[in-house]
Formats: structure tokens, C-alpha cells, sequence
């Protein structure tokens, strides 16, 4: 009835969808290693293409995700990119919803933190179905959505059908540094580490920094320096 379908709309006003905008960081701002820049270019030229599918990015938190999605913001100037809430879909029968998709054709669709979603569904995850529908098979070809998808749970937490080949077109994990280049990046911003230590960027850049909110100044970020 119109007093469910208004309920409906409303609570579908209060999820998150929106457009990202574009930035200025550049690869050399995220990633300052040569064999880093050569495994993720696959990455840049599956966004750019015809292709609808989808892209993992997992990893402990800290390592650079967001980063480098910010990065790819940067570097594929010819696609949207909409950011999407999880929760949004509930509203899969929602005409806001479907209004949603038609008007973000051949958008880049970025799903952070989105664990819950992804998970086996044998544990009653509904929402992967409706993700699958959309990123592969007859609807995802019309629509033409790439999805990109971060995670902080270990891989083997996700159900078998997002891995399937063909499906998931890649996937790539996001680590902490090793010691040698825990220790090239310590040393360009200035932090004293203890010698073989292994850290996150999030822990380097952090590191020795007081609660007080001191910032650095022109840092890079990104997940490998």
C-alpha cells in the first residue's frame, strides 16, 4: 500500500549513496614501489574496459585500501564512482533503488567494510545474491557495474561463489609492510622504529605521534612506499 511504499522510500533516503569525487593522488603518492605499480595495473585497466564484474581489495585495517581507491579516483577520469552503503540493499524492490542503478550506468561502485555482505550464506546473507545478480550474468552486462569490494576479514570468510572465476575478475591483498620497507618508509618521514619491525601504513605514519592531533605535512599515503 502507499503507506508501506512511502515508509519504504524513506528509509531507503537514509542509507548512503553518493558520488565520489575526483582527486589528485597519483600512483607515486600511493605506492612508491615498482613491483606494487606493475600488479595493480590490472586493476586500472579492468575499470577502464567494457567489461561488468568484480574487484576484491582485503586486508587488515591501516594497509591502504581506501588509498588507493582514492588513487584510481585520480587515474580513470571517464567513469563515475558511487559509494554505497551496504544497507542499501534492503531496498532492492525499491523504485529509488532501481531509479539508483539506471541513472549510474557504467559506474564504478565501491562497497567499503563490507564483510557482513560478502559473508557465507549459509549464515542467511541475503544481500549476495542481489550483488552477484548485478555484477554478473544478463543484469550486470546491461548495467554494466564494476564493483569494488573491501574487506578486513580473512578471504576464506567470504562465500565461494564471489571467488568463482570468471566472476571475480581480481582480487588483491593489502599487507603490512615487511621490515625492509617498514624501514624505507620510516626513515623518508622522519620515524624512529624499532629495527625489524614489520608495520601497517597507518602504524608508520603513525608512529611516535602524541594524541594531541599532530599532522604531517605533505605525506603520502598508500600502501607501499
Amino acid at each position: 500500500n502507499n503507506s508501506n511504499s512511502n515508509n519504504q522510500a524513506f528509509e531507503f533516503s537514509k542509507t548512503r549513496a553518493r558520488l565520489a569525487k575526483k582527486t589528485n593522488v597519483t600512483f607515486d603518492d600511493v605506492a612508491g614501489l615498482q613491483e606494487e605499480k606493475e600488479e595493480l595495473v590490472e586493476v586500472v585497466d579492468f575499470l577502464k574496459g567494457d567489461r561488468s564484474g568484480l574487484i576484491l581489495l582485503h586486508g587488515i585495517p591501516g594497509t591502504g585500501k581506501t588509498s588507493y581507491i582514492r588513487h584510481l579516483m585520480y587515474e580513470i577520469k571517464n567513469r563515475k564512482f558511487l559509494v554505497l552503503d551496504s544497507a542499501i540493499f534492503n531496498y532492492i524492490n525499491n523504485s529509488s533503488f532501481v531509479n539508483l542503478l539506471l541513472n549510474n550506468k557504467n559506474s564504478i561502485i565501491i562497497l567499503e567494510d563490507c564483510e557482513d555482505m560478502l559473508a557465507d550464506r549459509i549464515a542467511g546473507n541475503n544481500h549476495l545474491t542481489t550483488l552477484l545478480n548485478l555484477s554478473d550474468g544478463i543484469i550486470g552486462d546491461s548495467f554494466n557495474f564494476k564493483f569494488i569490494c573491501t574487506f578486513n576479514a580473512n578471504i576464506t570468510k567470504i562465500d565461494k561463489a564471489i571467488l568463482r572465476k570468471g566472476r571475480m575478475r581480481l582480487k588483491y591483498e593489502f599487507k603490512a609492510l615487511c621490515a625492509d620497507k617498514t624501514k624505507k618508509l620510516a626513515e623518508s618521514l622522519n620515524r624512529n622504529i624499532n629495527e625489524g619491525e614489520s608495520l601497517t601504513l597507518a602504524d608508520i605514519y603513525n608512529y611516535n605521534l602524541n594524541n594531541g592531533g599532530e599532522t604531517i605535512k605533505n605525506a603520502k599515503i598508500g600502501f607501499a612506499q
